[in-house]
């Protein structure tokens, strides 16, 4: 089982090659040719999962908001995410939040099903400001912390 622990400056372009290719298999379909990832976030306050210092999962969270989820394929259902959603939701909580957040591709079904086994729940639908496909915001009360 990977080891849960804070991102590391070297582990940031292993972060980008797994969230690459995560996004390449997940969304591809529904993104424009040339897409291209931006690759201004700032990855120092993540969690990462790793085996023998390869990254095969990544979590990030902003004040409320679950940002990032991002887990190599050969690691989805062996419990390495939920363990990371269930820091990502110590970490919301510890900063005062009830209630965390986040948002989702609606194709994305395998994730939305994840999240509401979790106990998340589906809040609205709407387009993609760019893209034009529709996306899921999701959340959860979190109770006391």
């Amino acid at each position: 089982m990977p080891r849960i622990r804070r991102c590391r400056r070297s582990d940031v372009e292993r972060i980008w090659s797994l969230v690459t290719a995560v996004v390449s298999e997940v969304y591809g379909p529904m993104l424009p040719a040339g897409f291209k990832l931006d690759r201004d976030t700032d990855w120092s306050p993540a969690w990462v999962a790793d085996i023998a210092d390869n990254v095969v999962a990544v979590m990030l969270t902003e004040k409320d908001w679950l940002e990032d989820l991002w887990i190599a394929t050969s690691y989805r259902g062996l419990g390495v995410g939920g363990r990371l959603l269930a820091r990502a939701e110590q970490e919301i909580a510890a900063r005062g939040f009830a209630r965390a957040r986040l948002r989702v591709a609606a194709e994305n079904a395998a994730a939305r099903g994840f999240y509401v086994r979790h106990g998340w729940r589906e809040d609205r639908r709407y387009p993609h400001e760019k893209h034009g496909f529709d996306m899921v915001d999701m959340s959860k009360e979190l109770g006391p912390g």
